[in-house]
């Protein structure tokens, strides 16, 4: 369930319950840097939803294990207004899943899961 009164990690512990090789980040609106990439600020866990979405709807996100990495992030961005990044486990590092965002979410934990 996504609400105003929530944490960002709230819906982060959630996500990492069902996914324990991935984590899911949000990130204030992109902007281009001097090379003319985008970059984005992360977003505190500490922050209540209410004060970083754009979208003001109570509702869940269907976080499936069928699910690509690119329709969870497309639904947080379309439904509540955030911007969010999945990050997968490697070793003690965490990737993003960008070249890999058509990757079903049990995929990526599996990955990750061989990975560490």
């Amino acid at each position: 369930m996504v609400t105003d009164s929530m944490y960002v990690q709230d819906i982060q512990q959630e996500f990492q319950k069902s996914f324990a090789f991935l984590k899911i980040e949000f990130f204030k609106n992109s902007v281009k840097n001097e090379n003319n990439t985008m970059r984005s600020s992360p977003i505190s866990g500490k922050m209540l939803v209410g004060n970083v979405r754009h979208i003001h709807v109570d509702g869940s996100v269907d976080i499936d294990e069928s699910r690509s990495v690119i329709e969870l992030e497309n639904d947080f961005l379309n439904s509540y207004g955030l911007l969010a990044q999945v990050f997968r486990k490697s070793g003690s590092m965490w990737i993003e899943t960008t070249l890999t965002d058509h990757w079903s979410l049990q995929r990526q934990n599996e990955e990750g899961r061989q990975m560490s």
